[in-house]
């Protein structure tokens, strides 16, 4: 054997050798940065301290507080219907936040579902962007309620803003529960690859939107018939019934769909893919242990919130280009005064 060829082998042994020590280090997480996780964190803490600012400056202007009651009408049953819909609402929260409770503390660590609906919570303060500029969305009057902070998001102008009310279980509170589309939509689409085995991500992630938008389109259409809230302005021919106070425009349910829900989902379905963590919380492994929970909790706001403000900044596009008139029959606890 030649001095060349032994040469060639040692240097083989070697980058073997190397190969071997990064994918032992890759397995147990030493090479693995928490900068991902740590930049979400941090777009997490600079979206809570702008929702802290627009809601202190809402609170110290006197916006906490509801709106007068009376000035429309509403059946009895109507009400019975709005008070059963709202103690749903905080029972389904309930039921939530006490399963993921437990299943953080089986699981010892902060669960991915826990971190999306910590970070659900954190886009509350969103909600008023669907009517930055027109009236996109109306809120039951009755519900509780308190007025609109969308004059103090900046640049937000929509019309008469101090007749807009937020429903704070119907529609505010009640946005968090999209954590339950999540679930939904990853069961779905788990079990869609059981049965396709050989798709790949791209096709699952097609069957994922697919199943979201007839779900919300479905339980939105229920939930709007309750008497929740209304749409006013739909797209022609893109509506589910169009003229009438129960109308749906489905760009509502597109935007929920590929901005809102998917990518939580998408970041999921990767995770169960590739057998790691889920994408946005990459390092939090590396932080040490008492900041691990914040930085997992604080990721899921930042991206959450970009997800959620891209959602209602597609709706306020599409609603520029809806129509302008309400439908004759929207009830009265619906309506804007002045609109």
């Amino acid at each position: 054997m030649t001095g060349r060829t032994r040469a060639r082998q040692a240097t083989s042994r070697q980058q073997t050798r190397k190969a071997m020590r990064r994918e032992a280090a890759e397995a147990s997480g030493r090479l693995i940065r928490p900068a991902t996780v740590v930049f979400w964190a941090g777009l997490g803490v600079v979206c809570i301290s702008f929702q802290v600012w627009v809601f202190g400056r809402w609170a110290a202007g006197g916006g906490l507080r509801a709106m007068p009651p009376g000035g429309y009408e509403i059946s009895p049953t109507r009400q019975a219907t709005t008070w059963a819909v709202q103690i749903f609402v905080v029972a389904a929260l309930t039921a939530c936040a006490w399963w993921l409770v437990r299943d953080c503390h089986r699981q010892g660590r902060v669960t991915y579902l826990a971190v999306l609906f910590f970070g659900y919570w954190t886009t509350l303060w969103s909600s008023p962007l669907s009517n930055y500029s027109t009236l996109a969305i109306v809120s039951n009057r009755y519900s509780l309620n308190v007025t609109s902070w969308g004059p103090y998001i900046p640049g937000w102008h929509g019309p008469q803003a101090q007749e807009q009310v937020q429903s704070v279980v119907l529609t505010d509170a009640g946005y968090v529960l999209l954590i339950l589309w999540v679930w939904v939509v990853v069961a779905a689409t788990v079990r869609i690859a059981r049965w396709r085995p050989h798709w790949g991500l791209g096709r699952l992630a097609l069957s994922a939107a697919l199943v979201c938008f007839v779900f919300d389109a479905i339980v939105e259409a229920a939930y709007i018939r309750m008497g929740t809230y209304a749409y006013p302005r739909g797209l022609p021919h893109l509506t589910l019934f169009p003229g009438h106070w129960y109308q749906l425009p489905l760009s509502a349910s597109f935007m929920v769909t590929i901005a809102a829900v998917l990518p939580a989902v998408l970041v999921a379905l990767q995770a169960q893919a590739t057998g790691r963590e889920e994408w946005i919380l990459h390092g939090s492994e590396k932080l040490p242990r008492r900041a691990r929970p914040w930085a997992r909790l604080l990721a899921g706001a930042g991206f959450l919130n970009v997800c959620v403000v891209l959602s209602h900044t597609g709706w306020v596009l599409f609603s520029l280009v809806s129509s302008d008139q309400p439908p004759p029959d929207i009830p009265g606890y619906l309506r804007v005064p002045g609109t």
